[in-house]
């Protein structure tokens, strides 16, 4: 009798524990139509907000902001623009924050009027426009742009300029020419101390060069600045700041190659690239979560397939992954954004997939990567399932594989601790029988064979 009230109890643990993903039972994926495709992906308060653009008619540019909730619901969604030669033309979401006083902040550019400029929209949470700062600082669409500093923005221009302005549009500091430090500027990114701010670029007249500054917030003045290395000519994506006061700098060639690079607190820098059994992830992005210890985000090369990854950054050079897993979905995973006891996986689909070229998806995930994603609502083929029975079990249970070769077997409790680890092995089944300390509980089963990883929940129950 005790047996079976605790296989009620169990059950009912398994129904609460499975509920988070009631409303993501697939990845959540829309349209971007046009040509801008890929979407911003921000989380303010508790909600997911997603933003990406849209061309109507000539000069027309429109943006549309979608919220979802904690558990994947819609709960609203607005389309923002302007059309006409003589008001703002096109409304450009070149970054989402939360903003003081406001639930998020959109900046935007008009950048086919005669004089070009950057203005900030304040929204609320019915995504409502309620406030919005027109700064004076004229600037070109290209090699541009804007982040948050404390209660001001650092605001970065396409013509060489880059200047400090405070909430109320006042500038608090300003530098006329980044020429003089011969650098063309790209993109910015405040440390995590909020005491800096890092822009990076491409050496003028040489392209093919990679260059950093490091900035004071305060005044401005220039920290260091530093070269990185010589390779094809082509742009940086991404700029993210890290824990140990460094910068890791994202690029991409014209032949849709990336790389990573990083720059420590004193400007030293060095090229970092994932150990050689990983070396078909290609780098997106890295979501840093304490020192050293990142959520790493892009694709696997193998099947082009939306991938994850939890790695360390040993020596400044080599990435270690402690965990990787990878989704049926075509695309690059461009950004993870942590929650309680979960994650955010977001992401767009691989632009060679025609009619699909311009997706994005959402993913709702546990502390170990693992979805519930249903293939057969996703957009791309289905995919081959791991099994586990009996489901739950008592002694003993058969582990089987669905694909052909070697492949292994992991085991982890519900706080991500492995229990068990498997060698590799070329039989389609395994069967796990727990040793004596292991108590009852939920487990994530995730087999592997170096490609991709499939995952399974089983309990088991002493």
């Amino acid at each position: 009798m005790r047996k079976l009230i605790f296989v009620f109890i169990l059950i009912f643990f398994c129904s609460t524990f499975a509920s988070w993903v009631h409303f993501f039972p697939e990845a959540i994926y829309g349209k971007c139509t046009g040509r801008y495709g890929e979407p911003l992906i921000t989380k303010v308060g508790d909600d997911i907000v997603i933003a990406f653009r849209k061309i109507g008619g000539l000069f027309e540019i429109y943006v549309k902001l979608v919220r979802l909730d904690k558990d994947g619901r819609i709960t609203g969604d607005v389309w923002l623009g302007y059309a006409g030669p003589d008001t703002t033309i096109d409304i450009n979401p070149i970054g989402l924050n939360r903003g003081l006083g406001s639930y998020l902040e959109l900046y935007y550019g008009s950048y086919y009027s005669r004089r070009k400029k950057l203005n900030i929209l304040y929204l609320d949470s019915s995504l409502t426009v309620i406030d919005e700062l027109h700064l004076d600082y004229n600037y070109e669409y290209y090699r541009r742009d804007i982040c948050r500093a404390d209660s001001s923005y650092i605001i970065l221009s396409g013509d060489e300029k880059i200047g400090r302005i405070a909430r109320d549009g006042d500038t608090i500091w300003h530098i006329d020419d980044l020429d003089t430090i011969h650098f063309t500027p790209i993109k910015l990114a405040p440390s995590k101390d909020g005491r800096f701010v890092f822009v990076a670029g491409m050496e003028h007249y040489r392209s093919s060069i990679i260059s950093v500054k490091k900035l004071d917030i305060s005044s401005g003045s220039v920290l260091w600045g530093t070269s990185g290395f010589a390779i094809e000519s082509g742009k940086i994506f991404r700029l993210v700041s890290t824990y140990e006061g460094g910068v890791i700098a994202f690029y991409k060639n014209p032949r849709f190659h990336r790389y990573a690079y990083y720059w420590n607190s004193l400007g030293n820098t060095r090229l970092i690239k994932p150990e050689r059994d990983f070396v078909d992830f290609k780098l997106s992005n890295l979501t840093p979560i304490d020192t050293n210890l990142y959520w790493a985000c892009g694709m696997w090369a193998p099947g082009n397939l939306a991938a994850i990854a939890k790695v360390k950054l040993e020596s400044d050079t080599i990435i270690k992954f402690l965990f990787f897993r990878t989704y049926p979905l075509h695309g690059y995973v461009d950004r993870i954004i942590p929650i309680p006891d979960s994650i955010i996986i977001a992401g767009s689909a691989d632009t060679s997939l025609g009619e699909f070229a311009n997706f994005y998806f959402v993913i709702k995930a546990d502390t170990l990567g693992n979805a519930g994603i249903v293939e057969g609502h996703s957009f791309l083929p289905n995919n081959l399932n791991l099994t586990v029975y009996p489901n739950p079990f008592n002694s003993s249970c058969v582990i089987t594989y669905p694909y052909e070769g070697e492949w292994n077997v992991k085991i982890f409790n519900t706080t991500g601790r492995l229990i068990y680890e498997s060698g590799k092995m070329s039989e389609k089944s395994f069967i796990w029988q727990p040793q004596d300390n292991v108590e009852s509980g939920l487990y994530i089963v995730i087999a592997s064979d170096g490609k991709r990883n499939l995952a399974r929940k089983v309990f088991y129950i002493k």
